[in-house]
């Protein structure tokens, strides 16, 4: 045998213990894998049994809940020491069948980075259940419209929104958000929501939905937000386990199949031990943003924090005039950074159908006018626009989205974006195309 010849017998000698070893080694690697997976499921199949997680309730319109969240603060938003609630990050789920969905920081809507790139008009929206977008789509919601119509009428610009709407949220939780958050995202314009009817009581006490929040009382001639850090409510569980695996292991589905059988890892065990329990929120919060400094907010811009929770406010005028006081903070705060602020009211169903204003929506509408506040007067514009009550409302009073499409050409039409007749020529051409 020639020296070469037998210098590759050798090599092939020398390869095929190093290939056995590499065989040897992914398989020990791929049972180890399948064993801590077999033992994962065993551990947590025993743990569910044990302590069985409460289940959330079936969808309903439903709103009010004692000691715990409501419904869609269940399934979308998580305990904040400061806020009282904040949104979950990267949720995804069916509410009254719509889709919500949560970005990375938790508000609803496309992903917005807090720097704000160059040509871009960037609008901020903040209030409760009507600004995050009760009922309605992903698209069908104000900030999404108000992008959406920009974006169609001026197309060398680039438009985008950031939504800080958050159901059941009072006022001074939404101020509390624009002083912390907000201002970060460098908007072009600041627009609130404010409802004469829930948002005086939920921002007027230290609790609303069963839930702790931050109660602003008056001190000393100015205001100190109370009741910080909130008191954790019982609950805050989450289902939406399969939407961040997606997110975040960049897979298109968990569900795959071997040897025959069909798997869901989105619904396994260990998975299963996840949802529904209270601890859930400062799990998913690991795959958001955590957000800016809300203490050092408060510090910057009112001063005077205090764990207790404030004195209760008595009457209904005192919690009215309270509410009224933090919406001119927000004007304040849009002033200090030379950013315009809008305030867009909402109206009673029932006032709507009978064409009538009720005091405290007359007596705000005045008070926000002789502070010089920009108001969307949402009454007066669908009446102008020849709306009938049904098409302006959904479930439990809530805007529509042909109310909500209102609201955000109104806005537009206020910054000079769009023309006046554009709301108009955007419900002619969608009855066209509806009626094909």
């Amino acid at each position: 045998m020639s020296g070469q010849h037998q210098s590759s017998a050798i090599e092939q000698v020398q390869e095929a213990p190093l290939l056995k070893r590499l065989l040897q080694n992914t398989l020990l690697f791929l049972f180890s894998l399948l064993f801590i997976a077999l033992l994962s499921e065993s551990l947590f199949y025993i743990l569910n049994k044990l302590v069985p997680a409460t289940q959330p309730k079936e969808p309903t319109i439903e709103t009010t809940s004692e000691g715990g969240p409501a419904f869609e603060r269940l399934d979308f938003f998580q305990y904040h020491t400061i806020f009282g609630y904040s949104g979950i990050p990267n949720v995804q789920k069916e509410f009254l069948g719509r889709i919500i969905t949560h970005n990375s920081k938790g508000l609803r809507g496309n992903e917005v980075d807090y720097r704000k790139p160059r040509d871009t008009f960037r609008m901020a929206f903040f209030g409760d259940s009507q600004m995050w977008g009760w009922g309605v789509s992903d698209n069908e919601t104000i900030p999404a419209y108000a992008e959406t119509i920009a974006s169609a009428h001026i197309g060398d610009k680039k438009f985008d929104s950031v939504n800080f709407g958050a159901s059941g949220y009072g006022l001074d939780q939404s101020y509390l958000r624009l002083i912390s958050e907000g201002l970060q995202y460098k908007p072009d314009v600041i627009v609130l929501s404010f409802f004469a009817d829930n948002d005086i009581w939920e921002t007027g006490q230290h609790q609303a939905w069963g839930l702790e929040k931050p109660f602003f009382e008056r001190r000393n001639g100015g205001l100190c937000v109370t009741n910080v850090p909130t008191k954790r409510a019982v609950g805050w569980p989450s289902d939406n386990i399969g939407y961040i695996m997606k997110k975040n292991l960049k897979v298109s589905s968990t569900k795959f199949s071997l040897a025959g059988m069909h798997f869901d890892l989105a619904n396994t065990n260990t998975a299963g031990y996840f949802k529904h329990r209270n601890f859930t929120g400062s799990i998913l919060s690991l795959f958001g943003n955590s957000g800016p400094d809300p203490l050092g907010a408060i510090e910057e811009y009112v001063g005077c924090m205090d764990r207790k929770h404030g004195r209760e406010l008595s009457t209904w005028e005192q919690k009215r005039d309270l509410a009224i006081e933090m919406v001119i903070q927000f004007r304040d705060v849009a002033k200090a950074n030379d950013i315009p602020f809008m305030v867009a009211t909402k109206p009673l169903e029932d006032d709507f159908r009978h064409l009538k204003l009720n005091g405290d929506y007359v007596y705000i509408l005045s008070k926000l006018g002789a502070a010089n506040i920009d108001v969307i007067e949402v009454f007066t514009e669908a009446k102008n626009e020849s709306i009938a009550a049904d098409e302006l409302f959904i479930q439990a009073g809530h805007l529509s989205r042909t109310g909500n499409r209102l609201i955000a050409t109104e806005v537009l039409q206020r910054l000079g974006i769009i023309d006046a007749n554009a709301f108009t020529n955007y419900q002619q051409a969608e009855a066209r195309v509806t009626g094909l």
